[in-house]
């Protein structure tokens, strides 16, 4: 849609440009605070390098509509991970297999496999990467977006929209 969230592997430095090919960062979106500053290398693993968000309810799954840019056969990667205050894990479900790109927008839907039914959670972690390698290969490539094309050295570029949990 028209108003999507755009993530893209990008090449960012001083050698990289719209000429000059670089390394592809990947791009990552999070629930949550990061505990890393603008200057830390955050690796976006679940060892508590972000906080999650408060979060008491059991969904049976995390959906979404997306399209891909695949670059390399490079997936992009999605997990979602219910856990309690003291880190035990109470449900997750990831998705990290889509080597194809796809043009038109797709809907997935992820279910949380939960390891015991009697425990209630108390934050949630859901993270989107445009890559599940951190694979750096790139190519010039113009993005549309709300403010116009930009042509950027890029990797995959994943585009979501209508992020929700899903409840049976």
């Amino acid at each position: 849609s028209g108003s999507s969230l755009i993530l893209a592997s990008i090449a960012i430095s001083h050698n990289a440009s719209e000429v000059k090919n670089g390394n592809a960062n990947t791009a990552k979106v999070f629930l949550g605070t990061s505990a890393e500053t603008i200057e830390g290398e955050w690796e976006g693993k679940w060892s508590g390098n972000y906080t999650g968000y408060p979060f008491s309810s059991k969904p049976s799954a995390l959906s979404f509509m997306y399209k891909f840019d695949c670059y390399s056969k490079d997936p992009f990667s999605v997990s979602i991970r219910l856990e309690t205050s003291d880190k035990r894990e109470v449900a997750s479900g990831t998705l990290n297999n889509v080597r194809e790109s796809v043009w038109d927008w797709k809907e997935c839907v992820i279910p949380l496999n939960y390891v015991a039914d009697d425990i209630l959670p108390e934050k949630i972690f859901i993270e989107f990467k445009s890559s599940a390698t951190d694979n750096k290969n790139s190519r010039k490539v113009t993005i549309h977006t709300l403010s116009g094309a930009h042509t950027v050295h890029a990797g995959n570029i994943l585009y979501l929209d209508n992020v929700s949990l899903k409840y049976d």
